[in-house]
């Protein structure tokens, strides 16, 4: 088991149970308050993060909607944009 996800059953989820998964804002905030340090850092973010995803997949579930709509998609396509300026370097450089 990842060490991130004992962390968000140890140190954030007793903080946050019970709390209306659709009050986000509220929830980071008591995540993040509850840190005791001026940054969140380390398996305590990672925890965070850990617990961010499972709650937006709650409101998804009880929407009934993918998480993707329920952050607001308006597109079906990806634009993807790639630098070849950095490809092109490395190989010039022969550290490829």
């Amino acid at each position: 088991m990842a060490l991130y996800i004992v962390a968000a059953e140890v140190a954030v989820m007793p903080r946050i149970a019970g709390m209306n998964p659709f009050h986000i804002e509220a929830i980071w905030d008591r995540m993040y308050r509850c840190n005791r340090k001026p940054v969140a850092k380390g398996l305590y973010i990672s925890a965070m993060g850990a617990v961010d995803i499972a709650v937006w997949d709650i409101i998804g579930k009880a929407l009934n909607r993918p998480v993707c709509e329920v952050l607001g998609v308006f597109s079906n396509r990806i634009r993807c944009m790639r630098r070849a300026d950095i490809t092109w370097k490395a190989r010039a450089s022969g550290n490829s």
